[in-house]
């Protein structure tokens, strides 16, 4: 009888727990659900700015220029680049003297719903989230204050020590990482490009550098029938490039990789060593260069489209698979 009694007990404790955990499961997400879901009207995103709405109708400034935002005023120290939906800046909040991307859209010529979908929308996604791959934005703000990234994800190379492949399997985890955790927001990521995702300099516990991977742009709507993987290939692709390997055996598996897993496999299998915990210093492009050219290459971090690099580097990948990149809209 006694026995009978706790194999009940048990059997409802179980269902209990079984329950609390499905409820979470289907409460993760909803909010972003609702945030996609939700329908802006013209008066709405243009109360959305309110007094601010000068500022995102004419997003122009120069260097030293001062923008009052909601949350304090910040000076212009340079754009960071420029697409079709608006222009990215580097700013430093005049009171703390802390330095932001800050993104303002082209509302003045774009239509309310255009406004809402590619800033409004990935604004209050991004004020949900909380993890490590995704970048972090102010939430008490109405404009999209990022945190200043060193640098885009192909601007990061290693030293001559440091091992490519290594360097190509963080980068490839950090942002599948990411792409999980959106994923279990209830959000398809279809934006995954090299210049779509950055880096961040820290110090590891050996008093080396070492870097951490962000995703920095996010869609505001789902889109119907994306197929991740294959930006996940593509863009492994494109990192295959920019680290300049060159292992034909490699770039064969990355091609054959039908999904993330097998593509996880190919690179551990081809990794010398663990990951240097006291990396080289990291080298990447200087942020205040002049150079036409490269200041035309940071701009496209912000372009819809980047044409692929021609230099192969040993690939074996196909003409039509070689992969694109994009960027933030």
């Amino acid at each position: 009888m006694i026995n009978t009694v706790n194999n009940v007990t048990h059997k409802i404790i179980f269902s209990i727990l079984l329950f609390m955990v499905a409820s979470v499961f289907t409460q993760a997400g909803q909010e972003q659900t609702d945030i996609m879901n939700k329908d802006y009207s013209d008066q709405e995103v243009e109360d959305y700015f309110g007094e601010f709405l000068e500022i995102v109708e004419r997003p122009y400034f120069h260097d030293g220029q001062v923008v009052v935002l909601d949350i304090g005023s910040f000076t212009i120290n340079e754009k960071l680049g420029k697409g079709q939906e608006g222009i990215v800046y580097r700013v430093t909040n005049n009171e703390t003297g802390e330095e932001y991307a800050l993104k303002l859209p082209f509302y003045g010529s774009m239509e309310p719903k255009d406004v809402s979908r590619s800033y409004i929308k990935p604004l209050e996604l991004l004020k949900t989230f909380d993890h490590p791959n995704i970048i972090s934005v102010k939430a008490n703000s109405r404009f999209m204050l990022m945190e200043k990234a060193d640098g885009l994800i192909d601007d990061i190379k290693p030293s001559d020590g440091d091992n490519k492949i290594d360097f190509l399997n963080k980068i490839f985890e950090g942002t599948i990482e990411g792409i999980d955790y959106l994923e279990s927001k209830g959000i398809t990521f279809n934006d995954l490009y090299t210049s779509n995702v950055v880096f961040f300099r820290r110090s590891n516990a050996e008093g080396g550098e070492d870097f951490d991977v962000k995703i920095i742009d996010i869609n505001g709507e789902n889109t119907p029938g994306t197929d991740i993987f294959a930006s996940i290939k593509s863009y492994t692709k494109d990192l295959y490039r920019s680290l300049r390997l060159d292992n034909p055996g490699l770039s064969e598996q990355i091609n054959q990789a039908g999904n993330v897993e097998e593509m996880r496999t190919a690179l551990s299998l081809n990794r010398t060593r663990p990951l240097n915990k006291r990396l080289s210093k990291l080298q990447t492009m200087d942020l205040d260069v002049t150079n036409a050219q490269v200041k035309k290459r940071r701009q496209g971090m912000y372009l819809a489209e980047d044409k692929p690099r021609s230099r192969r580097h040993g690939m074996v990948f196909d003409d039509d698979d070689a992969g694109a990149a994009g960027g933030c809209n």
